[in-house]
């Protein structure tokens, strides 16, 4: 079932934003148990703007009671509907082994230009839609939206833009479900995210500012089989490359890509400071042998992500593995989402049982 769930100040920037009716051409696949919505809230420029996203279909009934939300992150080919399904399925596996419920599942969507003419307000361009837009696969690394393309420099590359990255509607969509007056028993924010969800989460873990604090909440990160890892200083296990430094891949020109974001405004050693206070779980397929991303930078990090995998930890392990710091290796499972969340250690992980 795919409706239009209309939430009232979610990813509220600058202020609140009173819910109003947005039609939504239902074009976009359906998955069982979900609606299809969209969250309005004010950007900071003063602008209404939209997120897609993928719901619990009773969220609304459930909001009062539910103790964990869970933000589903999807991979390349942002195929959100999947994502929910998968980790719904996993929710109600975990649920039946005990784990405490209710349990929300959120799938935002990060459209990109070849998602134009899905649905209404794709095109992006026409100014005449407030729905976020990115440039490519930016969206995967926190970058500024491309459309609505509001103001110059507040955008990608300093081009025009809504002044909104990924890492900011990560932060917010977390700080929606920690209200107390929407969800007044929730105690877990979740964000997860497989392949390049995983990237995105990987990089949000040690970039990202988090929920609005609130007492009592707990917030865990789940990296999921990502193609490559934001590191923390100048030196790589692979084959150097003269770009493996750049942001993405490492910390240089993160500040300036990252300009309109104000927690990424920290040096490597604020942000190491900062990650190894967070529970930050990683999962990893032992049959994830594929390359992923093929470019000099993320080979400097290894030939594979299995073996990038291995190199990342082996780097963290030289700095001391953080208290909240978790490796898991999933047997027979290769770069398969559904099979990571449902495993053992992805239940153990993202529910707790």
């Amino acid at each position: 079932m795919v409706r239009l769930s209309l939430l009232a100040s979610l990813l509220s920037l600058c202020v609140a934003v009173s819910a109003r009716p947005v039609s939504v051409h239902v074009t976009l696949p359906s998955a069982a148990g979900a609606a299809l919505s969209r969250f309005a809230f004010f950007g900071p420029l003063g602008q209404q703007l939209e997120l897609q996203a993928y719901i619990d279909e009773d969220e609304q009934s459930s909001a009062a009671s539910a103790k964990t939300v869970v933000i589903a992150v999807h991979g390349h080919d942002r195929d959100a509907w999947n994502t929910f399904s998968q980790a719904k399925k996993a929710r109600d596996q975990a649920i039946k082994a005990g784990a405490p419920g209710p349990i929300a599942i959120v799938a935002p969507m990060f459209l990109n230009g070849d998602d134009k003419g899905m649905y209404e307000g794709s095109n992006g361009k026409n100014g005449s839609d407030r729905l976020l837009v990115w440039k490519g696969d930016g969206w995967g690394q926190g970058l500024p939206a491309q459309f609505p393309a509001d103001k110059a420099g507040q955008g990608p590359d300093g081009a025009a833009g809504p002044g909104v990255s990924s890492f900011d509607a990560l932060d917010r969509l977390g700080s929606h479900y920690a209200d107390t007056n929407l969800f007044p028993k929730l105690t877990n924010v979740i964000y997860l995210g497989h392949s390049m969800g995983g990237q995105l989460i990987q990089r949000y873990s040690i970039v990202g500012g988090g929920p609005s604090a609130r007492t009592g909440l707990s917030v865990s990160y789940v990296v999921a089989n990502p193609s490559t890892y934001l590191w923390l200083d100048d030196k790589r296990p692979g084959v150097q490359s003269p770009d493996q430094n750049k942001y993405k891949y490492g910390l240089d020109g993160m500040r300036e890509a990252l300009a309109i974001y104000e927690p990424a405004q920290h040096d490597a050693a604020e942000l190491w400071t900062r990650y190894a206070t967070r529970t930050v779980h990683y999962l990893h397929g032992d049959a994830d042998n594929g390359k992923g991303d093929g470019r000099a930078a993320a080979m400097a990090q290894g030939k594979n992500r299995k073996q990038r995998a291995h190199n990342w930890h082996a780097f963290i392990a030289s700095r001391g593995t953080p208290a909240g710091h978790t490796e898991d290796w999933v047997p027979g499972v290769g770069h398969d989402g559904g099979g990571m969340f449902a495993s053992t250690a992805g239940q153990k992980q993202i529910f707790g049982v």
